[in-house]
Order: C-alpha cells, then sequence, then structure tokens
C-alpha cells in the first residue's frame, strides 16, 4: 500500500509542477505557507489604503488579510469581515472610500477561519446585513471562541447556489480542503467594453497541521483543484493578499498601461501553485520526501 501511495504521490507531484513555468522558484511547502496566509500577526493588522480593484468592486482588507466591498445601488457586500481586532479597520476603509458602513446588505466568506469570519456576528450587528454561508462550514463557525458566529447566519447554501443584490450576482463554488465550506465566489464585470470573469478565491492551501494522508481531506483538496480549474478566471482575489500579489499590484495602479488586476495567468499559477504545495505536504506526511 505504501508502494501504491509513493508511486500515485509522485505522479500528481508531476502533474501540478507541470503546470507552471520553468522560473518559477522551488516552492516547499512551508513556503507557501509563508508566503500565502503569512502567520505574521502584524501584518494581518496592518492597515492597508482601501483601492479600487476592478467594476465595483474594492478592496477594503488589511496588508494581509484580504477583505472586498462590491457596491450596489441596493446596498453592498462585504466579502470576509475578518476578527474583531481588524473589524475596525475594514469598517474605516469602507467609509473612506465613501460609503456608509450601514449600508452593507450581505456578508459572505470565503471560509470559516477565525482570522476571515470570527468578526461576522459583529458586523452583522453593526450594519443589519445579512449572512451567507455554505453549508459544510456551519460545524466551524459554530465551534469559533468568539461565540455568535453560527447564530448570525441568516442563509445557509450548497454548491451552486447564487446570491443578487443591486444587479449583481454572486455564484458559490464548494472548494473544500482548507475547509470543509472553503467557498470560492464567482461574478462578471464589464469592463472597456469587455466581460470579465471575477474569482474570489476560498483558499486552496494544505497547512502542515492538516492530516493530508487522510482520503476524506485528498478527496476534498481533489475536489477543489477539479472546480478551480473548470472556473473561467481574469481576475484573481483571494482572502489573504499575497496568493494574488496585491502589494505588487497596488504599486502599478497608477503607473500600469492597464489595469494589473485583470492576471488570468495568476489564475493558473496560483492553482498549479496551491496543488503543489498540497502534494509536497503529502510527500512529507507519506516519508516520501524529507
Amino acid at each position: 500500500m505504501r508502494h501504491l501511495q509513493t508511486l500515485t504521490f509522485m505522479l500528481l507531484l508531476s502533474t501540478a509542477t507541470a503546470g507552471m513555468a520553468q522560473n518559477d522558484p522551488c516552492w516547499t511547502d512551508d513556503a507557501v505557507m509563508k508566503r500565502n496566509p503569512n502567520p505574521s500577526r502584524d501584518h494581518q493588522l496592518q492597515p492597508w489604503p482601501a483601492h479600487h480593484i476592478i467594476g465595483d468592486i474594492f478592496y477594503v482588507g488589511t496588508r494581509n488579510l484580504g477583505s472586498f466591498l462590491i457596491t450596489t445601488g441596493d446596498g453592498h457586500i462585504l466579502i470576509n469581515p475578518n476578527d474583531p481586532e481588524t473589524l475596525p479597520l475594514v469598517r474605516a476603509s469602507v467609509e473612506k472610500l465613501g460609503y456608509e458602513w450601514t449600508d452593507v446588505a450581505i456578508i459572505l466568506g470565503s471560509h470559516a477561519h477565525a482570522d476571515h469570519m470570527s468578526a461576522t456576528a459583529q458586523a452583522k450587528h453593526q450594519t443589519g446585513a445579512r449572512v451567507v454561508v455554505m453549508r459544510q462550514d456551519m460545524p466551524l463557525l459554530e465551534a469559533m471562541e468568539v461565540p455568535g458566529n453560527a447564530a448570525a447566519v441568516d442563509r445557509v447554501i450548497e454548491h451552486g447556489d447564487s446570491v443578487s443584490l443591486g444587479g449583481v450576482t454572486l455564484r458559490a463554488h464548494l472548494t473544500p480542503g482548507h475547509t470543509p465550506g472553503t467557498t470560492t465566489w464567482t461574478t462578471t464585470v464589464d469592463h472597456d467594453g469587455e466581460t470579465l470573469h471575477v474569482v474570489f478565491l476560498g483558499g486552496a492551501t494544505a497547512t502542515p497541521r492538516m492530516d493530508v494522508t487522510d482520503p476524506e481531506i485528498q478527496r476534498q483538496f481533489h475536489q477543489a483543484f477539479v472546480e478551480l480549474r473548470s472556473l473561467q478566471c481574469d481576475v484573481p482575489l483571494a482572502p489573504h493578499a499575497p496568493i494574488h500579489q496585491m502589494e505588487q499590484k497596488f504599486a502599478r495602479l497608477d503607473s500600469a498601461p492597464s489595469n494589473p488586476f485583470i492576471d488570468p495567468e495568476s489564475c493558473r499559477a496560483e492553482l498549479a501553485l496551491s496543488e503543489r504545495g498540497f502534494y509536497l505536504l503529502l510527500g512529507k506526511q507519506l516519508g516520501t520526501l524529507d
């Protein structure tokens, strides 16, 4: 059985690596973790300038924690209220853009980890917004140390369900693994006469604390990778800002000849990186890699 697992691992790793450019750095699972979630709490707490991304989509997160505001004439959609310590920074960013915090009408999340969704109940209390959550993540909301987040949920959704407000529709894609209910949201925007596909990645990173030798965890990540590969993606956005190179793209906003957030190649590269990180971690846990 171990020999079969090793052969399977090597095949999957070679497949995942094939999607990466030859000049990409040699990412380890630890390097992926440090680059993407970045365990530095300082970066999570560091304010970042609120800015326009594309269409009616704005960045309202911190240097590390990605939060997004989608504005409409009937109120606004907030993706990721984050945690109680950073929620005031999210609110300040919304207000710096000239929008009323109390006009947030719907709250969504990428996945039910505390850094992204433990302020859900608090944000709902402040705004009166409706909270929408993928069914498979409800147990994690219920188990959070910050109480009341599960009780704040107004609508429990399934894969393929949609959320609409003011002419904007987002579709929920179950991309499990990082959590059982990790949710990738997709929508479209009109840009210079062209329809572009925006993907709010739910998260596809396998963390060292996971037992990725568990067949159920493997099944979930495989489901996520298959679903993510199927999505049309022109504008990738993510719950941790480094995943979509927010700092680099923000620095180019005023000087780039075109919108730097339009980056379909990054969609493919980041997915390949997530898959590589998963299989490297699997190899380490199987003992096939040091």
